[in-house]
């Protein structure tokens, strides 16, 4: 790793245009606003100088023409972030010190507020340092505002960066937002809830099946409660407050797997859902849920001022890059998942049906077998009693006596006589001999 230094300067007279703004890093200050092309903050375009030096790459005359339409009126804290992006692809930013040579206004008041607003878009300790110029030239009349930066930068080191902490962050809030609900969702809580029974299962039924979840997940509700969560946490005060408070941390991390799990109850999951979605709008939202962390990544990007004291905006530009593509690979993967269970429950019902088609079968042909069997019993009865009604009268009507119709099978030689008929006591008798 090899350290390099860079020295910066600017200096911007006074403007006579009353609605000017003195802007000094980044921080309004009350007084004679600079003239300039942008904004006029001398102490960005200093530091941005020092930087731009340190790392080789040119000056800041060179990259931001002074003459350029679209930079009138820029905000130079925005241009110092875009510096600072480029000066940390291959090198690591040390510190910066800063020296703010003016008359008035007095910038005591107001010199941690720029410290810290350097320092958040710098992602290093930036020092700031108000000097007076005792009287002597120009700005010594009060004419002008002269800034000097110098800063250290580190060769190679930027290339292997530690994880910022709002890296680790957004990273954290997508999780929260998109891995968490989906495992909350597979678990079935509703599900859990009503089989718990009680007057709270009963609760839980009408709020999940009546007309406060169809309204609540409605596609339209969805998407308004889904689209505002993150565009809220980044492009509010809301994370600035959490930041500040652990406390609402908290509220924000649970709205977070709130709001993720009320959008991914309808796509999948075993709970009873009052609104069912048809596999081809199911598909359709989580395919818009991609585009919109497309948007959401590409407008994290393009942030040019930290949206929280600590956070620096290469950092936020990292974070949204995160945050796009990971969220892209959740959302093909969920994709994946919704096409899966659609594949899986057409194969569920086409098994259903087969098995139920071959039990109707079967009852179909346990009927038949039965009333084939009743109609041979009728159809043998029928025949009995055709026989007996024809037999004398006197004959019993007997199974003995339907059996003894029956004709009885051809007799071998070798089989025996069959006994002959007797009368009382069971003795055979023998024929009369002649006499």
């Amino acid at each position: 790793m090899i350290p390099r230094v860079g020295l910066g300067f600017d200096v911007h007279p006074f403007s006579d245009d009353p609605g000017r703004r003195l802007v000094l890093g980044g921080v309004a200050i009350p007084g004679r606003g600079l003239d300039g092309h942008s904004d006029a903050d001398v102490v960005a375009h200093a530091v941005a100088d020092a930087l731009l030096g340190a790392a080789g790459l040119g000056d800041l005359g060179t990259r931001y023409p002074a003459g350029d339409p679209a930079l009138a009126g820029a905000d130079s804290m925005g241009l110092l972030a875009e510096v600072v992006g480029a000066v940390r692809e291959g090198h690591e930013i040390g510190n910066v010190d800063v020296t703010v040579v003016l008359e008035e206004p007095r910038l005591a008041p107001h010199r941690e507020e720029m410290e810290a607003r350097l320092a958040a878009t710098v992602g290093a300790p930036v020092g700031v340092k108000p000097k007076r110029a005792e009287g002597l030239g120009t700005l010594g009349r009060r004419e002008g505002v002269a800034c000097f930066a110098v800063a250290v930068v580190v060769v190679g080191a930027g290339t292997v960066p530690e994880l910022p902490g709002f890296v680790a962050r957004s990273v954290q809030d997508l999780g929260l937002f998109l891995v968490a609900p989906a495992f909350v969702v597979l678990s079935g809580p509703v599900t859990l809830g009503l089989e718990a029974g009680g007057k709270g299962a009963a609760v839980v039924g009408r709020a999940a099946t009546g007309r406060v979840g169809q309204v609540v997940l409605h596609p339209v509700t969805l998407w308004v409660l889904y689209g505002t969560a993150l565009v809220a946490l980044y492009f509010t005060p809301e994370y600035r407050t959490g930041a500040a408070h652990p406390a609402i941390r908290l509220l924000i991390d649970l709205e977070l797997v709130l709001v993720g799990w009320l959008f991914a109850w309808p796509l999948t999951g075993p709970d009873p859902k009052p609104r069912s979605l048809a596999v081809g709008w199911r598909v359709v939202m989580v395919m818009l849920a991609t585009v919109y962390f497309s948007i959401l990544g590409l407008a994290m990007q393009s942030q040019r001022q930290p949206i929280a004291p600590g956070v620096t905006v290469g950092a936020m530009h990292a974070g949204g890059g995160d945050l796009w593509s990971s969220a892209e690979l959740i959302s093909i993967a969920a994709t994946i998942g919704v096409l899966y269970e659609w594949l899986f429950v057409d194969l569920s019902r086409a098994r259903r049906a087969d098995r139920f088609n071959a039990a109707e079968d079967a009852r179909q042909l346990d009927l038949w077998r039965a009333s084939r069997r009743a109609a041979a019993l009728a159809d043998l009865r029928a025949r009995e009693s055709l026989i007996v009604r024809s037999r004398p009268a006197g004959t019993p009507r007997s199974d003995d006596a339907f059996s003894s119709t029956r004709r009885a099978p051809p007799r071998r030689p070798s089989d025996p006589a069959p006994p002959a008929q007797g009368g009382a006591g069971g003795g055979g008798a023998s024929p009369p001999g002649p006499r």
